[in-house]
């Protein structure tokens, strides 16, 4: 029995208790008992009153209520004369508002990202709470030959080679996967939640194309700085040869020690460029003690019959004592030749290149007063590949950098007061 019918059944027993009481109590009486059936006629219609001031709005909520339950959101009440029963019509009405606007705009979000995700070049695959395949995006059944059907299976259980790779892939993790070809994939594992429980998704990207570029530019920065060093100490060999073959004035002594120093850097290039093509990168320095003094006195030989002309002063300053550095002597011969043709070519004209050793701290300082170094040009000095010369390659410094960060040195290089210094501390 609902509500309704115990509220008439009470109220009905009421009456009719009253109605007896009243007959018995005053029929003797005739204008007592008048005056009596006019006041229970009044209660009774207060009664009614009563019953429809409770009822009619309980009605009106039902029928708001049906309407819930048929997620009809368009219904809502009208306002009656009752004060108390209109609050509760304007609470419903304000509650329909807001969940019917919340519905819209919930639908509108849906909608924009299932545009977003048909529309995505990478494949988005989303998995249901027993990590079966709930939905996936066009670009996702492309790579991974996915169908309607597929809904509700396993992912490891696709018949894609790749299928087993990116089902064991743990949640916040990327990772690389190649195919029975030579396709490569980047996958990302990860969550949300969905009705307070996490649901796991996967974004799949075919890199294919962009691997294939960087191993391109890998091996054309390769190719390019091995050429820039051979050309270097090359440069300055032929050099040397070409003097010694047309100059008579040299004795024995000094002829000698240029051939030392070519065999010397011949030896050195050689065992540089065999790691070099043996890595394909820059390798770890192979650290020993030697003398940094006769290192650099032997780069100043070297390249003093590259670039020695009347317009350039090259001149070097070392001190009386011997300074010993542990270190890997052929790369850092090389960072000391490629930074002095690099203060060689910034000359135009007259000019001085001035290298400096300083033993107590040790300090290699190589400056010229060439063209300088522009504001601009300094935020990418050390950039692989820039050049600020039109036909430099921009792997010189970017070679002398790897070297010196692998030395765990302290290097800088600035233009100020018509200077251009390199400055190295070991």
């Amino acid at each position: 029995m609902n509500l309704k019918w115990k509220f008439i059944l009470v109220q009905g027993l009421l009456l009719v208790l009253i109605a007896v009481l009243l007959y018995f109590t005053l029929r003797e009486y005739k204008w007592y008992f008048l005056a009596s059936e006019v006041g229970y006629i009044l209660l009774v219609v207060l009664s009614i009153y009563l019953y429809k001031s409770i009822f009619r709005p309980l009605k009106l909520l039902q029928q708001g209520t049906e309407a819930l339950k048929d997620q009809d959101f368009a219904v809502k009440l009208r306002p009656t004369s009752s004060k108390e029963t209109n609050e509760l019509i304007s609470v419903y009405n304000k509650m329909i508002d807001t969940i019917r606007e919340k519905r819209i705009s919930q639908q509108e979000q849906h909608f924009f990202l299932e545009l977003i995700m048909d529309a995505l070049p990478v494949g988005i695959l989303i998995l249901d709470f027993d990590q079966q395949i709930s939905s996936f995006n066009p670009k996702a059944a492309g790579i991974l030959n996915i169908e309607n059907t597929d809904i509700g299976k396993p992912l490891a259980n696709l018949a894609h080679p790749i299928s087993n790779d990116i089902a064991a892939i743990p949640l916040n993790e990327s990772t690389i996967v190649r195919d029975e070809g030579a396709k490569y994939f980047r996958c990302l594992s990860n969550r949300f939640m969905h009705r307070g429980f996490p649901r796991r998704f996967l974004i799949i990207e075919e890199i294919s194309n962009e691997i294939m570029e960087t191993e391109k530019n890998a091996y054309g920065k390769v190719i390019r700085m091995m050429a820039h060093e051979v050309n270097n100490s090359v440069g300055a060999i032929n050099s040397i040869l070409d003097s010694l073959l047309n100059e008579t004035e040299l004795d024995d002594t000094e002829a000698k020690e240029y051939l030392r120093i070519i065999m010397e850097r011949n030896e050195s290039l050689n065992h540089f460029m065999a790691n070099f093509a043996e890595v394909v990168r820059l390798p770890v320095p192979s650290k020993e003690n030697f003398s940094l003094k006769q290192l650099l006195n032997d780069v100043f030989l070297l390249m003093k019959v590259k670039i020695s002309r009347e317009q350039i002063d090259y001149r070097i300053s070392l001190p009386e004592e011997d300074v010993i550095i542990q270190g890997d002597k052929e790369q850092l011969g090389q960072a000391f030749i490629n930074i002095i043709l690099n203060a060689a070519e910034a000359i135009e004209g007259q000019g001085t290149i001035d290298i400096q050793l300083n033993a107590f701290p040790i300090i290699v300082t190589i400056k010229d007063d060439g063209i300088g170094i522009d504001q601009e040009a300094a935020e990418k000095i050390f950039t692989p590949f820039f050049s600020t010369k039109p036909t430099g390659q921009g792997v010189g410094l970017t070679l002398v950098r790897e070297i010196l960060h692998n030395h765990k040195t302290k290097f800088s290089l600035k233009s100020e007061n018509g200077w251009t210094r390199f400055k190295i501390q070991f």
